[in-house]
């Protein structure tokens, strides 16, 4: 993660959102040492791991098939768009030619149509934003993964629903800031846990030498092979891998364990009893909600 955020940090700063990153790095932090704090089961670590990846992986399915513009307030922002042309060269074409009483009526015809300016995202929805970096950064403290989900989920379904439309970011800005955020998060995590009481174990760092240089690797060239034309069949892969990997943990770990699987089945009924209802009140082809109609 640190390899690929810094990368972005270099090559494509502009699609790095500093209210996001800055938010979820100082809340996430809180989070991370709550979850140091708190003592689990490599049980119970892989169970968070493989359900909070199987989740993540219903929404993300959600978002990219059946959620409408409306619904996730965009799929663009102005943060992820072409660079338009300056203030001052358009309004010399548009002036070009023009006399100046021609002049005049234009900026007075411009005066006449000017619109109020537009209000300030409201302060829950900051506050929103650090719970859910706490959230994160928790159960980034126990499985390694989290942050970076609670950036990406909480920018699609909450900020870009309730925030005026020039403060909306897209799926590649989200991605970029969740990609440096989860670095940060990563590194805290790692920090604090060599700095405790406990020690790191042989197996672990074993397990770390082993995968450090792949992801080092993979961070340069996952962002060559991410193209808009492969971005369909990696998202497919995903969505499998999740499949695949929560079968294989059940059939592996969980077997008879009644209480997993019961948590299992109730979260995912629960998030899929609210996707249905969010899109049959707001989702394509049906009536839109109250949030979803104030543009």
């Amino acid at each position: 993660m640190n390899a690929a955020g810094f990368l972005l940090f270099v090559t494509k700063r502009e699609l790095l959102d500093p209210t996001f990153i800055v938010v979820n790095i100082i809340f996430g932090s809180i989070g991370v040492i709550i979850g140091l704090s708190i003592t689990s089961s490599a049980e119970v670590i892989n169970l968070v791991y493989t359900v909070v990846v199987f989740e993540f992986a219903i929404l993300y399915f959600y978002k990219n098939v059946y959620a409408s513009d409306d619904e996730i307030g965009g799929q663009k922002s102005s943060n992820d768009q072409k660079v338009e042309m300056s203030p001052k060269n358009r309004v010399d074409r548009e002036m070009e030619g023009k006399t100046t009483i021609d002049i005049i009526e234009t900026a007075l015809s411009t005066l006449s149509t000017l619109k109020p300016p537009i209000k300030s995202v409201p302060m829950w929805i900051y506050v929103c934003m650090a719970l859910g970096a706490v959230l994160g950064g928790f159960v980034t403290a126990n499985v390694g993964s989290g942050s970076d989900i609670m950036l990406y989920a909480y920018g699609i379904f909450v900020w870009n629903k309730f925030v005026p439309m020039n403060r909306r970011r897209g799926d590649h800005s989200l991605t970029a800031s969740s990609v440096v955020v989860m670095g940060c998060m990563s590194l805290l995590t790692a920090c604090c846990r060599a700095l405790s009481s406990v020690p790191i174990t042989h197996r672990t760092m074993l397990t770390w030498g082993a995968m450090a240089w792949v992801v080092v690797i993979g961070a340069p060239v996952g962002s060559l092979v991410l193209t808009p034309a492969c971005v369909p069949y990696l998202r497919m892969m995903f969505y499998f891998l999740a499949v695949v990997q929560l079968v294989l943990f059940g059939l592996l770990k969980i077997q008879g364990n009644i209480t997993a699987w019961v948590v299992i089945i109730v979260l995912t009924v629960v998030q899929l009893t609210a996707l249905s209802t969010t899109y049959f009140t707001c989702g394509k082809g049906r009536g839109k909600c109250g949030a979803c109609s104030k543009k």
